[in-house]
């Protein structure tokens, strides 16, 4: 996974998932909530067109998921 990170563009031209990070979120990826690091994951199927911090329902609907499998796995409820 590190790697895919690492390697895809995920528009404007920024590669590295820890540029990715401060590009969007102005932190390092260790300083995500779960939430941003969920919004982050959300437009990996196509991030050059889909934006992790403006709304869209393909966003929401990838959300709803990604959500109930992080709950699944933690058993704890993600603060929005």
């Amino acid at each position: 996974m590190e790697l895919y990170l690492n390697v895809i563009e995920c528009g404007n031209g920024i590669f590295v998932a820890e540029m990715v990070s401060r590009y969007y979120f102005n932190k390092g990826c260790s300083e995500l909530t779960a939430d941003e690091a969920l919004h982050l994951s959300a437009v990996l199927p196509n991030p050059r067109r889909y934006s992790p911090v403006k709304s869209s329902r393909f966003l929401e609907e990838r959300l709803d998921v990604l959500y109930i499998k992080y709950y699944r796995n933690t058993n704890s409820k993600i603060t929005k």
